[in-house]
């Protein structure tokens, strides 16, 4: 094949590759948001830093994103790990979604009861990719 034939070939692959994205309603997404930083607390302002919980506690995640358009969607995904109850490992316990650009952002998780004890985490998703996982005990 002459390499006049092989740059039409290459050239009529990617234009079909090209139309058919496009008549299929695929849609690219490119963002320069980023996990700034990611910690535990025991309190909402991130001053009580800790990776260890008592069963009462209400456990914050903060979170400070960067380079986040206003349309950037973090979620928080709460995980029972390996926990001391009749729970499933690996059990999602709540998801919440924050449609925010940068700055930093609080997510909280609270129980009326004790948390069972055992390994915990707060998975960071930003558009719906993994981006930090917080691991945590409940002691």
């Amino acid at each position: 094949m002459t390499r006049q034939r092989i740059l039409t070939s290459v050239f009529a692959l990617a234009t079909a590759v090209l139309v058919t994205l496009f008549a299929t309603g695929c849609s690219f997404s490119v963002s320069t948001a980023n996990i700034k930083s990611a910690r535990l607390a025991k309190d909402a302002e991130g001053t009580q830093e800790t990776t260890v919980f008592s069963q009462r506690d209400k456990i914050f995640a903060i979170v400070v994103l960067a380079n986040a358009p206003d349309s950037t969607v973090t979620k928080a995904r709460w995980i029972a790990a390996d926990v001391q109850a009749d729970v499933p490992k690996d059990h999602t316990i709540q998801e919440v979604e924050l449609e925010h650009g940068s700055g930093t952002l609080t997510f909280d998780l609270a129980n009326d009861d004790l948390w069972p004890k055992g390994k915990y985490r707060v998975d960071i998703l930003l558009d719906e990719e993994l981006k930090e996982s917080l691991e945590f005990t409940v002691e």
